[in-house]
């Protein structure tokens, strides 16, 4: 798991899946960020809220990962 084989990381393929689980990551929130949305104020810094909710993401996603890994 941590060799990576970065030949791989040239495939077309790989990019189009890594996209798609970001897209089906993501979405599972989307609900609730529209709820939340409501009680926002008007001056929100949305750039940073959506900065922070990707990197939040990626590192549970990373973190999942390798416990799903870990215990295989």
């Amino acid at each position: 798991m941590f060799t990576p084989k970065l030949e791989i990381m040239l495939e077309p393929k790989v990019w189009r899946e890594a996209a798609t689980q970001v897209f089906f990551a993501l979405g599972l929130g989307f609900g609730g960020v529209i709820a939340f949305s409501s009680y926002n104020k008007r001056d929100n810094n949305c750039h940073f809220d959506a900065v922070l909710v990707s990197f939040i993401n990626f590192f549970t996603s990373v973190l999942a990962t390798l416990v799903v890994f870990a215990v295989l």
